[in-house]
């Protein structure tokens, strides 16, 4: 595709995200869809949720253009649409009234199941469906637990799909890669450096679910997607899965699955630090460690698992150093 369609892509994916960020922050006042300060939210006024729609539509329009503009064929285009739709309109749901976690992950399911690439070329077959709807589904929840801290889920998804537009040979991956950054761009001055809304489940469940359309039904000749967004959002799953195991093994028993506030951005926040501070601090990750080894998979995509390994290792060494850090210092100050 000429560079002067995915100028116009980037220019037309932000503007939608743009004016419908701000219909969605509109509505939400109307409404009243407020998330009110609590114990396992870092935020303190009432904020609205569900902006996250604004980036979705956004997101929406760039599966038409590239429809229109042949990167995409009709059917996949509009099977990832319809499957956008799909998990957009359960968080939705759940935004406007608790809906129940049986329902959002059936939903969640269908999704993957119906954009996944099933033919001999892609390489799958029925048999790898449940590790296929295992990964979905994880993505979508892991990308969901960081829609806490004032720009982090945006600002991830801002440098992550950017990267992958960058650095891969598949004018699809590059398309919806490139695509994410511009909306979620848009949104991130009305989240970020004071958070005016929420991205809601609407929109965090939609993020997740984009890194998954990649990871999973963007297939390429020269490398794994999957590999390239298990490295490039590491800091997201590194910092979800760990936290999930701590919660499983040391936390409340038969409640790991509960709210919690129990990531390490969470307690970075709730130690002092501000949530812009953060942001960068996970932003420094992504465009360290996580981009040299995206760069070290493209001229050796052979090394995938190599790389992902010694990737989580050091991010588990980081997350384990930090938060006895949190812990000890979090005991100092009770104590005195």
């Amino acid at each position: 595709m000429a560079l002067e369609r995915w100028q116009a892509l980037v220019l037309i994916v932000a503007a939608v995200s743009l004016v419908g960020t701000l219909a969605a922050i509109a509505y939400g006042r109307w409404r009243a869809m407020l998330d009110a300060p609590a114990h396992r939210r870092l935020h303190r006024r009432p904020t609205v949720r569900g902006a996250g729609l604004g980036f979705v539509l956004g997101m929406q329009a760039a599966l038409l253009f590239g429809w229109l503009w042949d990167v995409l064929d009709g059917a996949t285009a509009i099977r990832w649409a319809l499957s956008l739709g799909l998990v957009a309109g359960v968080g939705w749901w759940d935004d406007h009234r608790p809906l129940s976690a049986r329902w959002r992950l059936l939903a969640h399911l269908l999704a993957i199941t119906l954009v996944l690439p099933w033919s001999a070329a892609a390489g799958w077959t029925w048999l790898l469906l449940p590790v296929a709807l295992l990964i979905g589904a994880a993505m979508i929840n892991f990308y969901n637990f960081l829609d806490g801290s004032n720009g982090m889920a945006a600002g991830q998804a801002i440098l992550a799909g950017a990267l992958l537009a960058l650095t891969t040979p598949d004018p699809r991956v590059a398309l919806l890669g490139a695509s994410v950054a511009a909306a979620c761009l848009a949104f991130l001055p009305f989240n970020a450096p004071k958070a005016r809304a929420f991205m809601g489940d609407v929109g965090s469940g939609a993020l997740g679910f984009w890194f998954a359309l990649i990871a999973l039904a963007a297939s390429t000749p020269t490398r794994e997607p999957l590999a390239a967004v298990a490295i490039i959002l590491s800091a997201v799953w590194a910092d979800a899965a760990f936290t999930l195991i701590w919660r499983m093994s040391r936390g409340p028993k038969g409640r790991w699955y509960t709210a919690h506030r129990e990531h390490l951005y969470q307690w970075l926040v709730r130690s002092g630090h501000t949530h812009v501070r953060v942001a960068l601090l996970y932003a420094a990750w992504t465009l360290g460690p996580a981009a040299f080894c995206l760069w070290l998979l493209g001229r050796y995509p052979s090394l995938d698992w190599v790389l992902i390994i010694v990737l989580y290792l050091l991010a588990a060494l980081v997350w384990i150093s930090q938060r006895q850090r949190l812990l000890r210092q979090a005991w100092a100050e009770r104590r005195a």
